[in-house]
């Protein structure tokens, strides 16, 4: 096995640390995107209160506050 050139270890890392960047930035990008949706949900749903409901009762009688729920759980793993 051949040693990395410095100045391609360099390089290397220049570019992960860029595709990292990218990665996050797009991340961002669509949390923000769907953090939209969520507030009209939110909005439009008012002050709804159901979680005495489990999951799959909650998909079946409010199939909307069910998906909005869901959606705050997508943009919370995409900020991470």
């Amino acid at each position: 096995m051949t040693d990395i050139h410095p100045l391609g270890k360099t390089i290397l890392t220049l570019a992960e640390a860029a595709a990292k960047q990218a990665v996050a930035a797009e991340r961002k990008c669509i949390a923000t995107a769907l953090q939209e949706i969520h507030s009209a949900l939110d909005d439009g749903l008012g002050d709804l209160d159901v979680t005495y409901m489990d999951d799959d009762e909650l998909r079946e009688s409010h199939p909307v506050q069910w998906a909005t729920c869901k959606l705050a759980g997508v943009i919370e793993s995409l900020e991470e």
